[in-house]
């Protein structure tokens, strides 16, 4: 499920709790980072092994493996997939 961003302005026009809208987009990015991580043990990879083979820093790897982020270039999205990294 792909959340999309809104502002807070727009969570409270639209009478939602804007905390729980931000809950939400986090879970979005978890699930997402967790699959990574379960990915790159299975195939015992380092964040950095991983990063490499996708073409991204270690950093960035990281931060989808904690929810901070997620893969959004349909370049890296597609890389992930023919590795059968994500669904």
């Amino acid at each position: 499920m792909r959340l999309l961003a809104v502002s807070r302005a727009d969570c409270v026009r639209h009478c939602v709790d804007p905390s729980v809208e931000r809950w939400r987009w986090k879970e979005g990015r978890m699930k997402i980072g967790n699959e990574i991580k379960a990915y790159r043990i299975k195939h015992d990879l380092s964040q950095e092994d991983l990063a490499h083979r996708i073409g991204v820093s270690h950093g960035t790897v990281l931060r989808w493996e904690h929810g901070q982020n997620e893969p959004k270039s349909k370049l890296i999205i597609n890389k992930l997939r023919e590795m059968k990294v994500i669904p």
